[in-house]
């Protein structure tokens, strides 16, 4: 009799699993907000960039997570060799040396020093805000970006992620406002 009350509780159990599974992944990151309204932010100063450079809108939409891209058609008319007026508002004082991309977008404001700053100001809070306050730091990179998916691989420590973070950023700004290390 016993046994054949396990069963039944052990196959309510599995059956709630299943039903609930999906209501567990809907619940949203507390980070979402946040990161939404960064991107909104870069979109902004890109657009900003674009209107003031002269780039018609039609050359312009809306690509991965959420950021504002120049079509990859009109990369070369918009950006060209990195002397256009876009170049100099997007990259810094030197776009060539700053390196310009071949998929320009709102990730690049300020020569990518604003994801950077972003990923570590949101490494922070995620660690933060996750476990119930207790420090988690395995939050990687928030927006994605290839460059910098080694940092939280290589990081021993939160602080170390969050300051790889930092010190990427600082390179980016610094190569926006023509300051490169020899």
């Amino acid at each position: 009799m016993n046994m054949r009350k396990i069963v039944v509780i052990g196959g309510l159990a599995a059956g709630a699993t299943f039903v609930l599974a999906p209501l567990a992944s809907a619940i949203p990151d507390p980070l979402t907000p946040v990161v939404d309204s960064e991107v909104a932010s870069m979109n902004f100063l890109f657009g900003t960039d674009t209107f003031l450079s002269g780039v018609p809108s039609s050359d312009i939409e809306l690509g991965p997570q959420g950021f504002d891209i120049i079509k990859q058609p009109d990369v070369h008319t918009v950006q060209d060799n990195g002397t256009t007026l876009f170049d100099y508002l997007v990259y810094g004082l030197n776009p060539k040396e700053a390196g310009l991309a071949s998929d320009p977008g709102a990730y690049n404001v300020y020569n990518g020093s604003m994801v950077a700053f972003d990923d570590g100001i949101n490494s922070l809070l995620h660690a933060a805000a996750s476990n119930g306050g207790v420090l988690d730091w395995d939050s990687g990179d928030l927006f994605g970006g290839n460059s910098l998916e080694h940092i939280a691989n290589n990081a021993d420590t939160g602080w170390a992620e969050a300051m790889q973070y930092f010190q990427f950023a600082w390179g980016d700004l610094m190569g926006y406002f023509g300051i490169f290390s020899a």
